[in-house]
């Protein structure tokens, strides 16, 4: 094998790594999440609290290798999440130094809006996958 056909051959892996790690989250009504704000919001649901290094390993993947975010960079995403989250009536809260979480009542609130949406497109358009 060569030196090329390695390298397009692990560039291929790397493509599909990132599709396969990609958020499953379907397309939310009135919000158009980024990859790596579907990946926090994912969190949140799935665990009591995400914290900032599980938030910065779980969206490294969606980056080239050589990038790696930062504890600040953390708090820019969440920034952002925050407030694609409060249009849809749910709020997100901080655990100073660890992380953010989600009320039970606001993941009531968001996999509502979620089933609503996988109900609305649920062939096309919605998501890789819907999980």
């Amino acid at each position: 094998m060569t030196p090329a056909d390695r390298i397009e051959m692990l560039q291929e892996e790397n493509r599909q790594l990132r599709e396969a790690l990609a958020p499953t989250l379907p397309i939310l009504p009135r919000v158009r999440l980024t990859p790596c704000e579907s990946v926090l919001v994912s969190l949140m649901l799935h665990q009591d609290v995400a914290s900032y290094e599980r938030i910065r390993l779980s969206v490294k993947p969606l980056f080239p290798h050589d990038y790696d975010m930062s504890e600040s960079g953390v708090r820019v995403l969440a920034y952002k999440t925050r407030i694609k989250l409060r249009m849809l009536g749910v709020e997100m809260q901080t655990l100073y130094k660890v992380g953010h979480y989600l009320l039970p009542e606001d993941k009531d609130i968001l996999r509502g809006q979620l089933d609503k949406s996988r109900r609305a497109a649920p062939a096309e358009g919605a998501g890789a996958g819907g999980a």
